[in-house]
């Protein structure tokens, strides 16, 4: 995120886009692609451009006006492709990406890395939001949403997964570790022959699974280093606190619930909140386990580096083989070998 200083109107001006001076203040904004923005819709945020040959951002259409596709097109003539949103208006800009998100992955106009930026970074922003203020129906509705999404994008084939294992984020954060669980697991799921209506309800549950640990004190979920025994003991209560959470929002159905209460369920029967074994442990926690874990290694926390995917693949397969089921362990390194061949063609 760059920082600019806003001092003039861009010389285009008509009555139909400059309509006074920016904000002379420094102010941190984003940016954001021109071809995610719908034609003939209303922003609830202003938007700020950079014009050709310019250092400074400036004002360009003010929020409540509607987008057209003569705009657009004047842009582009400009040499404009992409505009800027104030980091204050964040959140009503992820509730524009929302609202808008399959009409942006249906665009043929929209590329692929386009596509999978805007769909990694509405989940983001919408996890952020619902980490830090859980428990509004609103947010969960909204999760179920990018769960759906998230499945049709997968649902197109590996150039999709190639496209957003490159925009994945590797620095821990609850909301990127649960993205980041959500998308290897629908990728798994769908090559094990999951429908596409139980790809949903995985992808939910994927989504939320971590959603206990909003009531886990901060200082145990950051805590820079191994956990003391009785910090260990509350961190483990996170998936009955998840369970009775979204049960009783009523928003969740119960299959993507076994996910959140399940996905630390071990085949081996060693596994909390409940101990069940293999057998009792649903279709889709099994699944959670597995990316659960390998998002976990893969992922870089303050005490420790990241673990290259292979090689954390192996620890999964030598050190944790009575953690998981076997065929599914196989299949997510047999998923993960091909998208690195994909990626490897992609580059040649």
């Amino acid at each position: 995120m760059e920082q600019r200083k806003v001092r003039k109107q861009h010389p285009m001006g008509k009555n139909d886009q400059l309509t006074g001076p920016a904000d002379p203040e420094v102010e941190a904004y984003f940016a954001i692609p021109l071809s995610t923005l719908r034609i003939e819709t209303m922003m609830s945020f202003d938007l700020y451009l950079r014009p050709p040959g310019c250092q400074n951002l400036v004002l360009y259409r003010r929020a409540n006006l509607t987008f057209s596709d003569k705009h657009r097109l004047t842009l582009v003539e400009s040499g404009v492709h992409e505009l800027h949103v104030r980091s204050d208006d964040r959140h009503q800009y992820l509730d524009y990406l929302t609202g808008n998100l399959g009409s942006i992955l249906d665009d043929a106009e929209v590329s692929e890395s386009d596509k999978a930026d805007v769909l990694y970074g509405t989940a983001k922003g919408q996890l952020e939001e619902l980490f830090e203020g859980p428990g509004t129906d609103r947010c969960i509705r909204r999760i179920n949403t990018l769960a759906e999404h998230t499945v049709t994008h997968l649902m197109k084939g590996a150039a999709s997964l190639h496209h957003l294992l490159k925009v994945m984020s590797f620095d821990y954060k609850t909301y990127t570790h649960s993205i980041n669980v959500c998308v290897f697991g629908v990728a798994l799921g769908r090559r094990v022959g999951l429908t596409e209506r139980e790809l949903g309800e995985l992808g939910n549950g994927l989504l939320l699974h971590d959603f206990g640990k909003t009531e886990i004190p901060s200082a145990i979920v950051l805590k820079k280093g191994p956990l003391t025994p009785d910090e260990w003991a509350i961190m483990k209560q996170h998936p009955d606190i998840g369970l009775r959470l979204l049960e009783t929002s009523g928003e969740v159905p119960s299959s993507a619930l076994a996910v959140v209460h399940q996905h630390h369920e071990k085949a081996s029967g060693r596994g909390y909140p409940q101990g069940l074994t293999e057998e009792r442990i649903h279709r889709y926690a099994k699944i959670a386990s597995l990316t659960d874990v390998f998002d976990a290694l893969t992922t870089r926390r303050t005490y420790k580096d990241a673990v290259p995917s292979f090689p954390a693949l192996r620890t999964m397969q030598e050190e944790m083989e009575d953690y998981f089921d076997a065929e599914l362990l196989r299949e997510l390194i047999l998923m993960l070998s091909d998208a690195e061949q994909s990626a490897e063609e992609t580059a040649a």
